[in-house]
């Protein structure tokens, strides 16, 4: 399993990948104890698909969120870009 920002996630049945979301965290039926539910939001045959699928809802969350101007939005959405290939770069590094 692959966590993410924003309460996503992203796992595999085996097959494919699956893009998951956070929806809470309820008390198991019979054992009382906290268990996280997702919601599964697309599947992917591949982690690169999966991994561009959650850059794209956080897109479109950033923009549904924000009332902005074309200017502000491309702003926003380069910004976000590069945060995401700084975390890129220092992973790469780490894996040197």
């Amino acid at each position: 399993m692959i966590n993410l920002e924003g309460g996503w996630k992203i796992t595999s049945d085996g097959s494919n990948f699956i893009l998951q979301k956070l929806v809470g965290v309820y008390p198991d039926k019979k054992s009382g104890k906290p268990v996280e539910r997702y919601d599964n939001f697309k599947y992917y045959s591949n982690l690169s698909q999966a991994v561009q699928g959650y850059l794209k809802m956080e897109e479109c969350k950033y923009i549904t969120d924000n009332d902005l101007t074309l200017r502000e939005a491309l702003i926003g959405l380069q910004e976000q870009n590069k945060r995401i290939q700084e975390m890129l770069k220092e992973i790469l590094s780490e894996t040197k």
